[in-house]
């Protein structure tokens, strides 16, 4: 684990797999920074050789920016833009700020709009998203009968 110079981070390139940023999560970790306070996690960005994608910590990363941060902890993994999609899709399963029903079939959406996993099986899909439903397809609003995601 290093540090990342926070403005060289891309969040900008479609690579958050949830619907919306919760501005009430920025605030609270905002906090936690201008009181002193780390987060336990770094975040987690895909370098490419010229760019660095935000795949886990997009709330962490709007915070620092918010109180003037100029790096954050960082695990810096080899990969492209897609690498950092396939990461995000299966996030906060277990830590932060909890996905919603909506962010979890965004993520399936997201994995789905990606080559390699266009026509990867259910089974494959629900694991990468890690959304423990294996019949992910019918997000799309394309029904499959007899299968059925989280409204």
């Amino acid at each position: 684990m290093g540090q990342v110079r926070i403005a060289d981070v891309r969040i900008d390139g479609g690579t958050q797999s949830r619907v919306a940023i919760d501005a009430a999560t920025v605030s609270r970790y905002a906090e936690v920074l201008e009181s002193g306070g780390k987060f336990k996690e770094p975040i987690v960005v895909y370098h490419d050789g010229s760019n660095f994608w935000a795949a886990d910590g997009f709330h962490r990363i709007l915070a620092a920016l918010r109180v003037g941060l100029k790096e954050l902890p960082a695990d810096v993994r080899p990969g492209t833009r897609d690498d950092a999609i396939v990461y995000s899709a299966g996030c906060n399963e277990e830590h932060g700020l909890a996905r919603t029903n909506a962010d979890k079939r965004n993520a399936v959406k997201l994995l789905l709009s990606l080559e390699k996993y266009a026509k990867a099986s259910d089974q494959e899909i629900a694991k990468r998203s890690r959304i423990g439903v294996p019949v992910p397809r019918g997000v799309d609003g394309r029904p499959i009968p007899g299968r059925r995601i989280p409204a």
